[in-house]
């Protein structure tokens, strides 16, 4: 998958895979807390995340696009 990151404010924010649509996201912490997880799906398959000082899950969450069989 796709992957980007940056470090602004001295946070990181990485984002990783492709999204057709943001329509279908899932939350997870809080910018304020500055920790956040999104997810994003299609046709119930994970195809992106972004997060903000959440580097951990965002590396399981790639691995789980990964596995997932191609559509």
């Amino acid at each position: 998958p796709a992957f980007y990151w940056t470090q602004q404010l001295g946070k990181s924010f990485r984002v990783s895979g492709h999204a057709e649509s943001l329509q279908d996201g899932y939350a997870d912490g809080s910018a304020a807390d500055r920790q956040l997880l999104v997810t994003f799906r299609e046709d119930g398959r994970v195809v992106a995340a972004a997060g903000l000082a959440r580097d951990h899950d965002l590396l399981v969450t790639e691995d789980v696009e990964r596995r997932q069989p191609a559509r």
